[in-house]
């Protein structure tokens, strides 16, 4: 079975380590050979699908390919890292790490595909329950599906209006750059704020971007429809997080 958490640490660590010794650590993890396998090929395919992509933006601008929220980590050590942590699910809401709640649509779950050797930055995908876990590698399907992604991690631009004015500034950047048409607009859940950004073919899709009082959260669906936007507006953060 391809298991997402898995395809990620697939995904960060093939460049940096040898497969035996990662497939070695996700066995010392308790991870099933099939499983393993089976995710090992799914993050190979998307590995070359994404290479494909990115030649073909790198021809359409000219041999200028702009990439924006990638991180670049320093190799410590040669031994991987630890293998990533299970999926959870909610039968109606979710708490996230940080202490942020979200209320589940009806017959929704909550898969937590987050990189554990980077302990800041939550992934998780909201789907529904049975939907076959392969499918939340492609984001082509999310809007077919009805899945959305949510990453959530430390706030780079400040809290209040100015940390708002420099976000958008920066997300309407990236886009621009890559050539990509899109509205925007402000929006605001509770106390929070944030914009959000629809994008037309070929990469049809809606991403929001929010700012906590520490975290950015940062959520990407198909479409935008009223599932997505009662999941968006459940977003709350607990005391302990706001304080």
């Amino acid at each position: 079975m391809v298991r997402p958490e898995v395809v990620a640490y697939f995904q960060e660590n093939l460049k940096k380590f040898k497969l035996a010794e990662l497939k070695k650590q996700l066995a010392e993890e308790g991870i099933a050979e099939g499983d393993v396998a089976d995710s090992l090929k799914a993050a190979q395919k998307a590995q070359a699908a994404a290479r494909r992509k990115a030649m073909g933006r790198l021809l359409m601008a000219l041999g200028v390919l702009a990439i924006g929220g990638g991180a670049v980590f320093t190799l410590m050590s040669r031994k991987p890292p630890p293998a990533p942590a299970p999926v959870v699910s909610s039968a109606s809401g979710f708490v996230g790490k940080s202490g942020y709640v979200l209320r589940l649509p009806d017959g929704y779950t909550a898969i937590d595909s987050s990189d554990p050797s980077h302990a800041r930055v939550e992934v998780v995908y909201f789907c529904k329950a049975g939907t076959d876990q392969s499918s939340l590698l492609d984001t082509g399907l999310f809007g077919q599906l009805g899945i959305v992604r949510l990453r959530v991690e430390p706030n780079p631009f400040g809290p209040g209006l100015q940390g708002l004015t420099q976000m958008t500034q920066y997300m309407t950047g990236q886009a621009q750059k890559d050539g990509e048409k899109f509205a925007l607009k402000n929006v605001q859940i509770s106390e929070l704020r944030g914009i959000q950004m629809t994008f037309e073919d070929p990469d049809a899709r809606v991403q929001t971007y929010v700012i906590g009082q520490s975290s950015l959260y940062s959520f990407y669906a198909g479409g935008d429809n009223e599932l997505y936007e009662g999941l968006l507006n459940s977003l709350r953060e607990t005391q302990d997080d706001a304080e």
